[in-house]
């Protein structure tokens, strides 16, 4: 059974006549080889198991003998053992423990990894213990996070932290996890959505200053309401031209240097209704620019672990691919032709050095000038001339919660008709 005692360090119980202590009354009536030096009380004890525990020294008998009592009372209740693992420090505990076993699709695990490195453990609370991290520590890391960098990366960082404490709250580390339920310590609140969506001219006006090959990517953004990497790895397959309808089965993805297919987000597959103007334009950018087949890996999101080599390979044939017939990487493909198009329809500005040189960077005076905006701007077209919300949620992929709460400002008012039927029927004889 776990127990805990006080030690007299100053007194030992046999020892020469000229030992005898005169100055302090205890059990033990000779002087120690440290009588008069350092604290006198010492804490000692042992868990369930047989293990000792660490000692602990105290000047007041009191107070050696209240923390006996506590640890004891911990030893039995399992509260010492999360006190001892939970000394580990912040970024003790990431890497050696919680890292290893996290399962990430690739990509995705790369950003998480520079997220953690440069919003977490880049400031003091890296060094913490895990023990020693509440609500005074989240607070100023958040302040000093925030003077850095944006709200969204605030938020994000915030939850990539939480999740880490929560595993350790979860393993028996710590007896609460103070990213969760607190009103002292919570993440800043989102800003307003900057979903905004383009008007018609510009729509057109980016199109035309696109090169052709391009074109099609502002038709599959604005037409078809896809995401980047499902307009980079649609097929002509993936089209009914007949009927009218396109299926969203896959996307491509790019990061540092490998490329690979996986399913849309959150695994949602759709096949819905398209404009008879968006399958001329794919038509006529296949009869220009044929499609190739292109052979990648597939990640499955249910095990993202498969080593590189071992990951099933599928062809497909791309409807958008690079002059050379290469698959498309979204990062060089912002940068070398969505941004100076953008430039070039006059929505962006072109940053230059203090010689005059220009920079392959841009200033957005209007924030949220990506891709994702022809996505937006799908939206508001189809809500604002009264497509359900539940209808536009299915056809892009999402929520309908997610289409509330992004695109409820271009939902298209009620027009009174359901009042009115219902006026009719309360006012109808029995």
């Amino acid at each position: 059974m776990a127990k805990a005692w006080v030690e007299d360090l100053w007194h030992k119980k046999t020892g020469a006549p000229s030992e005898r202590c005169r100055q302090h009354k205890s059990p033990k009536p000779y002087r120690s080889s440290v009588h008069g030096q350092g604290a006198r009380w010492q804490v000692r004890g042992y868990d369930d198991e047989g293990g000792r525990l660490p000692k602990e020294n105290y000047e007041a008998y009191e107070d050696a003998a209240t923390r006996a009592e506590n640890l004891s009372g911990n030893v039995r209740s399992g509260k010492h053992r999360q006190e001892q693992t939970g000394r580990i420090t912040l970024e003790r505990y990431i890497w050696d423990v919680y890292w290893p076993n996290v399962q990430l699709p690739p990509g995705q695990r790369e950003r998480k990894e520079q997220l953690i490195r440069s919003c977490i453990l880049a400031y003091p609370i890296g060094h913490l213990e895990l023990a020693g991290i509440g609500p005074e520590e989240l607070n100023a890391w958040k302040t000093a996070l925030r003077s850095q960098v944006g709200v969204n990366s605030v938020r994000r960082s915030w939850y990539a932290l939480s999740k880490v404490l929560q595993g350790a709250f979860e393993a028996g580390r710590i007896d609460r996890n103070p990213c969760r339920g607190l009103d002292s310590a919570r993440p800043p609140k989102e800003p307003p959505s900057n979903k905004h969506a383009w008007s018609s001219q510009r729509v057109r006006e980016v199109r035309q200053a696109l090169p052709p090959r391009w074109r099609v990517t502002d038709d599959l953004g604005f037409g078809g309401g896809l995401r980047q990497g499902e307009a980079f790895g649609v097929s002509p397959e993936d089209f009914d031209f007949e009927t009218g309808h396109l299926s969203v089965v896959r996307q491509l993805q790019s990061y540092s240097g490998r490329m690979w297919f996986k399913l849309p987000k959150e695994d949602k597959t759709r096949r819905f209704p398209i404009p008879a103007a968006l399958c001329r334009s794919v038509k006529d950018h296949m009869e220009q620019f044929p499609p190739v087949k292109v052979t990648l890996p597939w990640v499955r999101s249910e095990d993202p672990e498969v080593p590189w080599d071992e990951l099933p390979r599928v062809t497909v044939e791309l409807l958008v691919v690079t002059a050379y017939g290469n698959p498309v990487t979204a990062r060089e493909w912002n940068r070398d032709v969505w941004k100076p198009s953008l430039e070039q329809a006059g929505v962006l500005k072109r940053l230059y050095r203090e010689d005059g040189t220009p920079r392959k960077a841009w200033e957005d005076p209007e924030g949220g000038n990506t891709y994702h905006v022809l996505r937006d701007t799908f939206a508001s077209v189809h809500l604002a001339a009264g497509e359900t919300p539940a209808t536009v949620a299915a056809w892009m992929g999402d929520t309908v919660e997610t289409v509330y709460r992004y695109y409820a400002h271009w939902i298209r008012e009620l027009s009174g008709a359901g009042l009115r039927t219902m006026d009719q029927w309360l006012g109808s004889p029995s």
